[in-house]
């Protein structure tokens, strides 16, 4: 079962507030099939019938040198309950990659920030990827995207 992490994202931007500057939001991230997905001010939801791939990333010379950090993608469902794998994967700047599968479960309107791995920033220049890839067609329709969180991890 993938790690879920409970944060206030959603909150913050309901009340109006500037996200934390360690977040990407929905519009930053890049979509593998932009036409599957339809926007709802900052969040991104999956409207099926294609690839639900999505990719982002983030200058590690915005983070803190030797803090280690976590990265998250901040989902949940609209309608539906869904349990299906995914691919997770995080390229940190020197080519090193971390890659899994996991199962994970979202219920509507519960958010979950979904680990896609953790890193120690010892990097001064350089981009961190991340990537989260679900079954293509529509067993990812309705899922909501806020955002991906790099937070440090303690």
């Amino acid at each position: 079962m993938a790690q879920v992490a409970k944060i206030d994202v959603a909150q913050t931007v309901k009340m109006g507030e500037k996200l934390p500057p360690d977040v990407v939001p929905a519009k930053d991230l890049t979509y593998a099939n932009p036409q599957s997905w339809k926007f709802h001010g900052e969040t991104a939801e999956f409207v099926g019938k294609g690839d639900p791939t999505v990719h982002g990333t983030y200058d590690v010379k915005k983070l803190d040198k030797g803090l280690v950090y976590e990265v998250y993608f901040y989902v949940t469902m609209k309608d539906n309950q869904v349990t299906s794998p995914v691919k997770l994967i995080l390229e940190l700047p020197n080519g090193t990659k971390q890659e899994k599968t996991e199962q994970i479960t979202l219920d509507p309107l519960v958010w979950k920030a979904v680990s896609v791995g953790k890193f120690l920033n010892l990097f001064q220049t350089g981009d961190i990827k991340f990537t989260f890839s679900g079954v293509t067609g529509d067993t990812w329709k309705g899922m909501l995207l806020e955002c991906v969180l790099i937070s440090p991890s303690f």
